[in-house]
């Protein structure tokens, strides 16, 4: 299914859906993705974050703001794309996945600190 959001919203939930494309211009809180598999979100203006949770094969499409925060909890297969340009000025879209896997150890004053885990980097 293809869905198109036309003006601004308060929210957007997109719950135990399989197969949905979502476009949407601005929002005031946050798109939510609870789970659903094989979603795509394409946000061509504003929007403070996105929020997943059991998702899967989600891609979210950053054609507005970069400064859209992404919180993620137990997903898998999530995907940010976004423009870039290159030093020759050029255009271009970028596609980068969200960090699946974390190493957690207690550091400093006793506290839980957590890093990505890369691989080939």
């Amino acid at each position: 299914a293809y869905i198109k959001i036309n003006g601004k919203v308060n929210s957007i939930q997109i719950i135990e859906s399989l197969n949905v494309q979502v476009q949407l211009s601005d929002t005031v809180g946050p798109v939510e993705v609870t789970g659903s598999e094989k979603i795509e979100v394409l946000i061509t203006g504003i929007c403070p974050s996105v929020i997943a949770g059991k998702a899967n094969g989600l891609t979210i499409h950053l054609a507005g703001s970069l400064e859209t925060e992404l919180v993620t909890s137990c997903t898998t297969g999530v995907n940010v794309t976004y423009p870039v340009v290159d030093a020759d000025g050029d255009k271009d879209t970028v596609e980068v996945a969200v960090s699946e896997q974390f190493m957690s150890k207690v550091g400093k004053k006793n506290k839980i600190v957590s890093t990505v885990v890369t691989h080939g980097e």
